[in-house]
């Protein structure tokens, strides 16, 4: 009876052991396929001033973290919503600006700016002085776009999972005269998704002041491939809040006051997901590494692109009817970390992988100690 059970654990552990195999076998190129999904980012900073007047190591801590991690969350452009100074006149300021943002400069991570109030003289700007944010040098990279006074505004360009991207900064309260060359740079793009990215536009509570609904009207209401505006500037009430308008999602964020100035530090990143066909809205502070898990600080968007300009309208009367109806498939605000899917496969294929091999020696044990047995039978006899 012995005999027999031994001989039947030795077939079961024969059996056992090319299944578990084959199990981890097929389950690592599924780990495989879930870190290359087609996903890119964006990083967005905005409001620095107190780091560059208070707090130029977290400044630098910041624009070293984008770099570092900026193959893993395969970053496509850097954009400063403004307020890169406390004091627009103070040199000492601009350079610590310029010794962070040059980080990214020297790494070459396209990226782009606008100026705040708090970055603006009467009749010009001191940042110009600076190679940061010297038009001169930037002009020489080929994600450039434009700029206009003495880079004020900018504007870039990248492509990412076959579509064109266009990001316009555009300075606090700017004039008709930046409106106009807005608007131009927009009509030479038409087939770009366009982020306009300003200084101030919605107010913390989603409100908009004279000068955005001017600018509201004269430049974003005019091109429907403009699919996201972002802007800093209000500290008065919340940190964040966004709102839905005209087919394009209006974020604004901005944590200046944060830990006594510190969260400055704090980025957001955006994530899009072309499979998913989503944008993963993170806000991570690079000085105390940790995510802010809030609603308002992250949470998952639509991509409302359009594939032309003839079928954008009809494409916007259907998607507005599914917003009504509330048709649109729900997404988790429960963003998962980027690893954390990768990694939990991994870690069960490779259980599976030291189980099979577990099991197939339990077996060539089993097996060897049988053939023992029966040599020392065979001398005995």
């Amino acid at each position: 009876m012995r005999i027999y059970k031994k001989r039947k654990i030795k077939k079961l552990a024969l059996l056992i052991f090319p299944l578990l195999l084959l199990d981890s076998i097929l389950l690592l190129p599924s780990f495989a396929s879930v870190s290359i999904k087609p996903m890119f980012s964006i990083i967005w900073i905005t409001d620095t001033q107190y780091l560059s007047y208070k707090f130029p190591n977290n400044f630098e801590t910041m624009c070293s973290w984008i770099t570092t991690y900026s193959e893993t969350l395969n970053v496509k452009a850097v954009l400063h919503t403004g307020d890169i100074v406390e004091r627009a006149w103070n040199k000492g300021e601009w350079a610590r600006a310029d010794n962070s943002m040059g980080i990214l400069l020297k790494a070459n991570i396209p990226y782009c700016w606008d100026a705040g109030n708090h970055d603006q003289l009467e009749k010009s700007w001191v940042g110009k002085d600076f190679p940061a944010f010297d038009t001169a040098i930037m002009r020489k990279k080929e994600y450039w776009v434009g700029d206009i006074l003495e880079g004020k505004n900018t504007a870039i360009k990248f492509t990412a999972s076959d579509w064109d991207f266009l990001i316009l900064n555009i300075e606090n309260h700017a004039n008709d005269s930046v409106l106009d060359w807005a608007n131009d740079l927009l009509l030479a793009h038409p087939n770009s998704h366009a982020i306009v990215a300003t200084h101030s536009y919605i107010s913390d509570t989603c409100a908009y002041d004279d000068w955005a609904r001017h600018f509201r009207s004269n430049v974003l209401n005019k091109h429907p491939n403009i699919f996201m505006t972002l802007n800093g500037h209000f500290m008065q009430g919340s940190r964040a809040n966004r709102t839905y308008a005209n087919n394009r999602h209006e974020l604004f964020f901005n944590c200046q006051h944060t830990d006594g100035g510190e969260g400055d530090a704090t980025i957001r990143i955006l994530t899009f997901s072309k499979e998913e066909d989503a944008i993963l809205v993170n806000t991570f502070n690079t000085v105390t590494n940790q995510f802010l898990s809030d609603p308002e600080n992250r949470f998952t968007l639509d991509i409302p692109f359009f594939e032309n300009p003839d079928t954008h309208e009809s494409l916007t009367l259907i998607r507005n009817e599914l917003i009504e109806a509330s048709e649109l498939p729900s997404i988790s605000s429960e963003v998962p970390e980027f690893s954390s899917i990768s990694s939990e496969v991994l870690e069960f294929s490779c259980f599976s992988l030291i189980l099979s091999i577990l099991v197939f020696s339990m077996a060539a044990l089993a097996l060897l100690k049988s053939k023992l047995r029966k040599i020392k039978s065979l001398r005995r006899k």
